[in-house]
């Protein structure tokens, strides 16, 4: 096995959406957080509540096929029409795969 070039590993990091069934919204496209949006996320989490917050990684997560994010910031107020169950079933979906829920040793072991 060879390493990775430059053109290979930004091949390798192109996130390729996840599509979920979620409860009380159907088949959504997912994509996972890299690194500079969760910074993102965590300097406006700062600023705002939880809800916010919340808003705002769903808005970088929900995606279409290709990837492309479906809410831009200036669409987050929008989200907030989502319901409490609604909101709860897609963050958790997102926690799932972002690996936010894992455990740190769980994390060692692999």
């Amino acid at each position: 096995m060879s390493a990775l070039t430059k053109t290979g590993l930004l091949a390798v990091i192109a996130a390729t959406p996840i599509l979920k069934e979620i409860d009380g919204i159907g088949e959504v496209y997912l994509k996972k957080l890299t690194v500079a949006e969760q910074g993102e996320l965590a300097k406006k989490g700062e600023k705002n509540d939880n809800i916010t917050t919340s808003l705002n990684m769903v808005a970088y997560s929900l995606c279409d096929e290709n990837g492309k994010r479906l809410f831009g910031d200036n669409d987050v107020k929008e989200l907030g029409n989502l319901t409490v169950e609604q909101m709860t079933a897609i963050v958790n979906v997102i926690s799932e795969i972002n690996g936010f829920d894992t455990k740190l040793d769980d994390t060692k072991k692999n």
